[in-house]
Formats: structure tokens, sequence, C-alpha cells
């Protein structure tokens, strides 16, 4: 038979069943505290993914742009979904360039999205630094006036993330999240033509997103200031660029069945043209480069049924051209004989290649690999 163990004596009864209870009523006002700290929302990571989803949609939309790619729609200031542009009014985004952000919801009927709502169910907001806009004529652009739009031209915008630390931004994408003391609110959530109702300030230090204070062009993340819990996400030059520097390339590089650009221009002459030496687009006898683009010797593709502008015109407009660089494999030069093989081809990350092209991201590098098949050419790396 099993002998059980002895019974503890009742003062050890005794101060267990005191060590649980007070291990139920510690845990019980634990849960009451935690329940009474303010919660932040909406939820960080929800909010992530929808202003993620929101900047990609952008930057695609300005990818596409025929205008000048790389531009972005004005924010939406009524709330009807549409970008807007009128001329005068408070954030007017047409017209003189301005100092300041445009502030307005995300255009999501211009995007061609569904209503993009944070976890408090309100759309979310966009703010465009003036630089970056797409009601820029193209013809205007590379002036006194209006910059040229590529990956050169300053982002002026500036999102907190921390103290200290801050990133240059071409447009900021808010999720307003639950409305602050003093932040009346109405509507669907989508239709708040009220910055202020919606995008939260710090009266202390006079931080503000619903207008960039105090020069028109800063604004704070979630929690940087006191009675700020603005969700916000920056698209940066390297974000917007990554995707509009492959429709810039691809347009240099050009078709060879059509002509146009430097595939064109080996389709024709059955040998790429020299680099050249400057920036004045004229090829350079034995330059092989990497070096500028020869571009005055290049014929450039006519605008589609649905473009309004001439590539020509956006790409020497916001200075493409001059940015680009090229390189040529020395068997693919002017007098080399067609059809070519591929044993002088340039390595590159992307495969070999006939040629390369190139532009700036920030601290990196967009790469085109050019290959145009021969008779001669059994296979070449492609991009």
């Amino acid at each position: 038979m099993t002998k059980l163990p002895p019974k503890p004596p009742p003062q050890r009864q005794r101060g267990a069943a005191l060590l649980l209870a007070f291990a139920l009523v510690f845990t019980l006002g634990l849960v009451m505290f935690v329940s009474r700290l303010p919660r932040r929302t909406p939820d960080i990571a929800t909010s992530a993914k929808l202003l993620a989803v929101a900047r990609e949609a952008l930057v695609a939309r300005a990818a596409a742009e025929d205008n000048s790619p790389g531009s972005l729609p004005c924010p939406d200031i009524d709330g009807d979904g549409d970008a807007d542009f009128q001329a005068g009014g408070a954030n007017p985004c047409r017209g003189a360039l301005g100092t300041v952000a445009y502030v307005g919801h995300l255009p999501w009927k211009t995007l061609g999205i569904p209503p993009p709502r944070d976890p408090a169910g309100n759309c979310v907001w966009y703010i465009l630094a003036a630089p970056f806009r797409n009601t820029i004529r193209t013809s205007w652009r590379g002036g006194a006036s209006y910059p040229a739009l590529n990956p050169a031209t300053p982002a002026p915008l500036r999102l907190h993330l921390a103290d200290g630390v801050e990133v240059e931004a071409v447009a900021l994408l808010a999720a307003p999240g639950p409305p602050q003391p003093g932040q009346a609110r109405g509507g669907n959530g989508c239709d708040g033509t009220d910055p202020a109702a919606y995008l939260d300030s710090d009266a202390a230090s006079g931080a503000s997103n619903a207008n960039g204070a105090p020069d028109g062009l800063t604004f704070w993340q979630s929690g940087t200031r006191p009675g700020i819990n603005d969700e916000m996400l920056a698209i940066t030059r390297a974000d917007l660029f990554r995707i509009v520097n492959r429709r810039v390339l691809n347009e240099i590089a050009g078709n060879a069945a059509a002509g146009f650009g430097l595939a064109g221009y080996y389709r024709s002459h059955g040998y790429y043209p020299y680099a050249a030496a400057a920036s004045n687009g004229n090829p350079s006898p034995l330059q092989l480069g990497p070096s500028a683009l020869p571009y005055n010797v290049l014929a450039w593709r006519p605008h589609g049924a649905q473009e309004a502008v001439e590539p020509a015109l956006w790409l020497s407009r916001n200075g493409w051209l001059d940015l680009a660089r090229y390189q040529l494999a020395s068997g693919y030069a002017p007098g080399s004989a067609y059809p070519q093989d591929c044993s002088t081809c340039i390595a590159s990350g992307t495969g070999s290649a006939q040629a390369l092209l190139q532009l700036p991201l920030d601290s990196a590098v967009s790469t085109l690999a050019l290959c145009v098949p021969n008779p001669a050419l059994a296979s070449c790396g492609r991009p």
C-alpha cells in the first residue's frame, strides 16, 4: 500500500491560501490597471499594412504618369475621392509652386482603389511636396520656376520618427486613428475637409501634422510629440524612383522592331553608338563608357493614343538623358561586323549585356542590361 505524504501543518495551508489569494488580487489589479491605460489606435500593424498598400498604389501611378514620370496626383481636399487641383483656395495644387505641402485625403478614386480606411474608420490622409505634383506641365519642367523631376530632385518633406531621427520624403501618408480632445469629426470618415479635425497637433511645441507647422514641411510620427497619434509612412525618393527608374530605363533602351532607343539603333545599324564623353548627347569616337548617353543619335517613341506627352519631351525636360550612364561592349561598337556573338559582352548582375544603362537611386543605382537578338546570338542574360 502506497504511503501518502503527510499533510502540511495548518499554518502552512493558511500561508499557501493567503499567497494564492494575494496572487489573484494582484493579477486582477494588474488587469484593471492595464485596461485603464490609453490604447494606441489605430492598430499599428493594421495601419502599417494599409499605408504600405496606399504607397504602392501612388508609386505605380507615378511610374505610369505620361506627363512627367515620378509626378504624383494632388490630394483630395473635398472628400469625394478624386484628386483636386483648383487654382485658388486654402490648399491649391495648381499655379505657382509655393513652398508648403498640400494636405488632403488620398485620392482613392483617381488611383482606382477602394477607399482605404484605418481601424478607426477614417480614410487615409495624404501629404504631397509641391515639386512632385503632376499638375506641372512637362514643358515647364527644368526651368527657374519648376524643377526637373528625377532622382536628384530634393525631397522637401521631413518626417520625425524619433528624437533626432528624421527622414526626407516626397510625400507622406497618415492613418489618423481616433479623435483627440478638441477634434470634431462627422460624416463617413472620408468626407471631412478640415485636416485639423483628423491630423494631430502639439500646442506646447507648435508641431502640427495638419499643416506641417512651423514651416509647412515638417511632420511627426505617432508618439514623437504629446497628443500626436497619427501613424505616418514616408514615400522617399528611393521608394518612388526605384520603380520610376525602370520605366525610364526601358524607354531609353527602346524597341528594336519599332526602331526606337538604343535597341532600335542596333537593329538599324548592326552596332551600338559610342558613348558620349560629356553630357552633350553626341557620341565620342572610341568612347565605350561608362559615360554619358549619346541621345542625339537616338530616335524616340511617339506618344501613344492615351498619352498626351512625347517621351522625348519628358526625358529631356526632366534631365533624364543627361542623368543616364551608358556602357558599350567593345565587340558591339561602330565598325563591328554584324551579327556579333557575346564573347565581349559585359558581365552584370542581371546577366551578360551588349550594353548597360544606369540611373542613380540615392546611394545605389538602377541598371538595365541590353541584349537585342541576332542570328549569331544563341542566348543572352536578361534583366
